[in-house]
């Protein structure tokens, strides 16, 4: 066995020892997917529900380790809420109104993205069920999350470092491996996602990548047809209100 067998079995272990401390059952099934997604995939393993309940447990872990990284800046903000009322309340109101609303939106996003996903497989003659695709779409994701866990948490002191000026820049190289390793667990993400939409869709290899890069185009060109729409009426709004002037004028 190799060096790097020895570490990634270890670390494998700190995984398993992190999923067990969780009080929820459906991290097993993360776990089972990010190192056998077909057979998982395939499996008893609940439906749409069970995958919603999942990013919100998700969701709340997220939000506990983020709120730990952010007690040195809760500290400060507790500091300016004292000498300034106003400025502090509002910054301490304004971080936990984001995570609120992105605790509440992301899952409900997450499940919107999935069923576009799913309308173009069945245009590309996909075969599986909704509650397959979505166990399919979502579970990468939820793999990936608690695979890179243990470093998110390890983490956390090194980041309360990052308030001291001079130190921040030795933390932003301390945790550039790890931002390097989530990276790569994000993108091998993607590819679980191939396996279980070619496991469940039953497609070519071709028509699967264009289930998982389809919508990301279709989206980006929403946004595009959104942004000069809105820059069109701006642009004629003031178009118009210049003319009426104009009009007023030589009247």
């Amino acid at each position: 066995m190799s060096d790097l067998d020895k570490y990634l079995n270890k670390y494998t272990e700190y995984v398993d020892k992190v999923a067990d401390f969780i009080p929820y059952k459906g991290t097993k099934v993360w776990r089972e997917f990010f190192f056998n997604p077909t057979k998982t995939v395939t499996g008893n393993i609940g439906g749409i529900g069970n995958r919603v309940k999942d990013l919100y447990v998700m969701q709340v872990i997220g939000l506990v380790i983020g709120l730990l990284a952010l007690i040195p800046y809760v500290l400060i903000y507790g500091a300016t809420l004292v000498s300034n009322p106003i400025a502090g309340g509002f910054g301490i109101g304004l971080i936990v109104g984001l995570m609120v609303l992105f605790f509440i939106l992301g899952p409900i996003i997450s499940l919107l993205y999935s069923m576009i996903e799913y309308a173009v497989a069945k245009i590309l003659g996909g075969k599986a069920e909704a509650t397959a695709h979505v166990n399919a779409s979502i579970l990468p994701t939820l793999a990936t999350f608690l695979i890179v866990l243990p470093l998110s948490i390890l983490i956390i002191p090194i980041r309360w470092l990052a308030i001291i000026p001079l130190v921040n820049c030795c933390v932003a190289i301390i945790t550039l491996p790890v931002s390097l390793v989530t990276m790569f667990v994000n993108l091998y993400g993607i590819y679980l996602k191939y396996l279980a939409f070619k496991e469940v869709h039953k497609l070519t290899a071709i028509r699967t990548i264009a289930v998982i890069f389809a919508p990301i185009i279709i989206l980006i060109g929403l946004i595009i047809a959104a942004y000069f729409v809105f820059a069109a009426a701006i642009i004629g709004g003031g178009l118009g209100s210049s003319l009426l002037q104009s009009g007023a004028l030589t009247g």
